[in-house]
């Protein structure tokens, strides 16, 4: 949820250098997702035989193309380390590739052109990302988690602060899509920012990357918000059992799906010593998708007219999504409702709509979000919460979610916080307007008020 379930219709306009003067061709991109510009370029040796692949908002380092094929009528490729793949034929009349972008459960058709066409490449500082040396240790830590029957290993990163432990420890659970252990998104790296403040205040974390995602195996595509919990509970334990951590005091820190992860975790391990919910839902998916729709319109000066569109259209997607037996017949009927309801817009515009749909809507992991309700699974935590959400949070509204968590624990008794952050955004930045097209835009990555509340928190509890 970190990334909006609205019309998440992605424009790609990839320029190819076909000049053989340089040892280096690049390939220009610009990739569009609610209001959000992301520039993307690759570099390509003379031979062919080097291809690195650069998203300079995200990520400073390149990142290594493989099986990289390129003719007068096809383009394929694909980035490992990203699980991205993509294959294209050469559109002459139109003079450019066009072709399908998969990562993870995520499609897309995508054109790469020959001209230049993007804005120059604007790098934005980030000044809370910790820099080595750091002042406290670092290790890689890894281990095992079940995907559908099949053992895989995942890997994070176990940091201690120096001195004598055992020290109380939080693992922290990323938000919705592909993450690494950093959550990384457009350069910010929110729990690497969290981890370095926990140490300095004598608490261990541990960070981990998503099953499918950089170090930690697996298929992130086929996995759902249930399997993230058995990732969750599986590094509970191992951790727990690290001679450097207190056992009795491992809790967990989730952002946004996160901290949905967190409760049905806690719901069933009783021995979780605490929660911070950060941006947790406390409604079902399908509610949450409607409410983001809605207030990200609102908040990016869209028509009542498109919003109420919007909403009708995603309702009706995820119905089909809900009912039919699979995901080809889930495509086949928002087709063929995408192409009914949107006839008067011409053929490629409504494709380029269903597409977009289709993308969003169509997944394992959504047929299992849409229906999937957190209040059942906060009847059963025990243990104490920490509540944190912004009041301009388009994202994930606090007074839908976190009023409905902090109810079900009053009426529990069971021990908690609830902390409203004024101006604060989905990122736990501070925000004019909550925008998700801000995100980029603000160099601070958690702000220090998040950073006070999570810590001050910690210190009281038992």
């Amino acid at each position: 949820m970190k990334k909006s379930f609205l019309l998440m219709l992605w424009t790609l306009g990839v320029l190819f250098n076909v000049s053989a003067q340089s040892e280096i061709k690049k390939w220009y991109s610009t990739l569009e997702l609610n209001g959000e510009k992301l520039p993307l370029y690759l570099e390509v040796t003379a031979d062919g035989k080097k291809v690195k692949l650069f998203s300079p908002r995200q990520s400073e380092k390149g990142f290594e193309v493989q099986n990289w094929q390129c003719n007068e009528k096809t383009m394929s490729w694909q980035a490992k380390s990203l699980h991205i793949e993509y294959s294209g034929e050469w559109i002459s009349d139109s003079a450019y590739y066009l072709g399908q972008f998969i990562q993870g459960g995520f499609k897309a058709p995508l054109k790469w052109s020959s001209k230049e066409t993007v804005t120059p490449i604007k790098v934005y500082n980030r000044p809370q990302t910790p820099r080595p040396p750091f002042d406290y240790n670092t290790k890689e830590l890894t281990f095992d988690s079940d995907d559908h029957g099949k053992r895989i290993q995942l890997s994070g990163t176990l940091v201690t602060p120096k001195g004598d432990g055992p020290f109380p420890c939080l693992i922290m659970v990323s938000g919705s899509g592909p993450q690494n252990r950093n959550e990384e998104l457009m350069g910010h790296q929110p729990f690497a920012v969290i981890s370095d403040a926990l140490a300095k205040k004598g608490w261990a974390t541990f960070r981990y990357d998503d099953r499918g995602v950089a170090q930690s195996e697996g298929s992130f595509s086929s996995a759902t918000t249930i399997d993230f919990a058995l990732d969750a509970n599986a590094a509970w334990k191992i951790v727990s059992q690290d001679p450097s951590i207190d056992s009795k005091r491992v809790g967990l820190l989730g952002h946004s799906e996160g901290g949905l992860v967190a409760p049905i975790v806690a719901a069933e391990n009783k021995d979780i010593y605490c929660i911070v919910s950060m941006a947790g839902p406390g409604v079902s998916g399908s509610q949450i998708i409607l409410q983001q729709i809605e207030d990200i319109a609102k908040a990016e000066g869209e028509s009542e007219n498109a919003m109420f569109e919007s909403l009708n259209m995603a309702n009706a997607v995820m119905t089909f999504v809900r009912n039919e037996k699979d995901s080809l017949s889930a495509a086949k009927t928002i087709r063929k409702y995408i192409f009914k309801v949107q006839r008067k817009k011409s053929k490629a515009v409504k494709q380029a709509i269903y597409n977009s749909y289709n993308a969003s809507f169509n997944s394992i992991w959504m047929k299992k979000f849409i229906d999937l309700d957190p209040l059942p699974y906060w009847q059963k935590v025990q243990c104490p919460t920490l509540i944190l959400n912004g009041d301009k949070d388009w994202q994930v509204r606090w007074n839908m979610n976190a009023n409905k968590i902090a109810d079900v624990l009053l009426k529990n008794q069971v021990s908690f916080q609830k902390v409203i952050l004024s101006d604060h955004n989905h990122l736990f930045q501070y925000s004019e307007t909550g925008k998700v097209s801000e995100y980029s835009e603000i160099e601070e990555t958690i702000s220090p008020e998040t950073l006070e509340s999570i810590v001050d928190w910690l210190s009281k509890l038992p």
